[in-house]
Order: structure tokens, then C-alpha cells, then sequence
């Protein structure tokens, strides 16, 4: 297997409730990591859902970095992202992104995937389930 040395590395790509940052140090607090979200119906939205990469290994200008959601349809529903500039190889960056009232619309299994520079990183799935409220009786 040949190793390109000069493509970007994901060293995170996780799921939260929330992120703290901590603006002296720079430092990152991830609440909740989640897999799975359970819901009565859809569709519905998931209040708050945060998407953290880490990313190393960045070389140039304006390097653009993408992350999609796709549904259990294999249908892009959402795309966001950044450009990141570094100079050195050995910083890791982080994009975070921070989606208020996502919609979900079926049950099933979606994919998150992150790509560098038009290069394919990794992917990640989470998944969206029925659960239903327990009789009191």
C-alpha cells in the first residue's frame, strides 16, 4: 500500500450535544458524544447537533475542508465546512459546526463525511432510531 505523505489527516471526526471552548488556552470540551439519536417520529429535528474534525497535516493557502450529511437515501442533505491556511504540517486544526434544528427526516442509518483539498478523509455513521415512551401502568 503506497502512502501519500503530503495528504491531509484526520485525527477526530466525532458527534456532540455541545463544544466549550476555552478561548485563553484554545482548548476543546466535546459534551455528549453521541452514535444514535432516539425519537418518538419523523420527521422531527434534533435540537442542537455539533460535528468536530480535527485535521493535520494542512499545507498551503485556503485549503478547503467539507463535511457532508448524508441521509439513509445516499442524498446529500447538508454540506458545510471552511478553508484552513497553515504552514506548518505538524498543527492540527479543528472545524466545528454547529447546526440549530436539524431535520430528520426518516429512521435509519445517516453518514457523515469529511473531505481536504478535494480528497476523501473518512466517514462516520450515526444513526436515527424509534424508541417508544414506557406504559406508567
Amino acid at each position: 500500500m503506497e502512502h501519500d505523505f503530503d495528504a491531509p489527516i484526520c485525527v477526530l471526526f466525532a458527534i456532540c450535544n455541545d463544544v466549550i471552548e476555552d478561548k485563553m488556552t484554545n482548548t476543546k470540551s466535546l459534551i455528549g458524544l453521541y452514535n444514535a439519536v432516539g425519537v418518538l417520529s419523523v420527521p422531527t429535528q434534533q435540537a442542537k447537533m455539533c460535528i468536530v474534525a480535527s485535521i493535520t497535516n494542512i499545507r498551503g493557502a485556503d485549503v478547503p475542508v467539507k463535511i457532508d450529511i448524508i441521509d439513509p437515501d445516499d442524498t446529500v442533505v447538508f454540506t458545510g465546512g471552511a478553508n484552513i491556511t497553515s504552514n506548518d504540517p505538524l498543527a492540527v486544526h479543528d472545524v466545528v459546526l454547529q447546526l440549530l434544528g436539524f431535520p430528520l427526516i426518516q429512521f435509519g442509518t445517516y453518514r457523515l463525511e469529511l473531505q481536504a483539498n478535494g480528497r476523501y478523509l473518512v466517514s462516520r455513521n450515526f444513526f436515527v432510531k424509534k424508541i417508544s415512551i414506557p406504559d406508567k401502568r
